[in-house]
C-alpha cells in the first residue's frame, strides 16, 4: 500500500488469493475496502469489525464447500 503511495490507509484483512483488494481503516477509524487497481478507490463498509469478519468467514466456508463438491464431482 505504501509502495503505491497510499499513506492514509491501515490494511487489516485480505483473504482472496490473487486479489490484492483488501479492507482497512481510514484516518477516521472507519472500515473501508481498498481497490488496488484504483489507488484512490475506497468504499466505506457499513459493517462493524466483527460483522465484516463473520461475513468473510461465511464466504470462505462457502468457497471451501463449493471447491470440495467440485473435486468430488458432486453437484
Amino acid at each position: 500500500y505504501y509502495d503505491y503511495g497510499v499513506v492514509d490507509f491501515l490494511p487489516f484483512l485480505q483473504l482472496k488469493e490473487g486479489n490484492f483488494d483488501c479492507y482497512g481503516f481510514n484516518p477516521e477509524g472507519q472500515i473501508v475496502k481498498w481497490y488496488h487497481d484504483d489507488l484512490d478507490g475506497r468504499t466505506l463498509v457499513e459493517l462493524s469489525f466483527s460483522e465484516l469478519l463473520m461475513k468473510e468467514i461465511r464466504e470462505l466456508e462457502d468457497r471451501k464447500d463449493k471447491k470440495l463438491k467440485e473435486t468430488r464431482g458432486i453437484k
